[in-house]
């Protein structure tokens, strides 16, 4: 499952690790980051399932659409005993970039993901 403006499937459940790579290699992203919804929507998928259950989200953290919170999908997660690993990906300040001095900053992404 991918998300940007709103999380899409990109291929069913498999083993196959040749589809799985096309899928990712074919992945273009853009737009807002519906995570809270793609975690709901990914947790929908492995809910049915009887094997463990478990889902990993490679972001930020930033959920710009607030369609739902982090602690909505949190809950949900739990609720239906499906766990959820999450990989942060943060850059470097943008002070950093620009050759000027940065501060450590309150980051909520990287709290959202820990939330999990």
């Amino acid at each position: 499952m991918a998300f940007d403006s709103f999380p899409r499937l990109l291929q069913d459940l498999t083993g196959n690790h040749g589809l799985l790579r096309e899928s990712l290699d074919g992945l273009i992203l853009g737009g807002a980051t519906a995570m809270n919804l793609a975690v709901v929507d990914g947790v929908d998928i492995l809910a049915e399932r009887a094997e463990r259950r478990a889902i990993i989200v490679l972001s930020d953290g930033y959920d710009t659409t607030q369609t739902v919170s982090v602690d909505q999908a949190v809950d949900y997660a739990r609720r239906l005993d499906v766990r959820v690993y999450t990989i942060g990906i943060f850059g470097v300040e943008g002070g950093d970039l620009r050759g000027r001095r940065s501060f450590d900053s309150f980051n909520p992404g990287e709290d959202a993901l820990e939330a999990f």
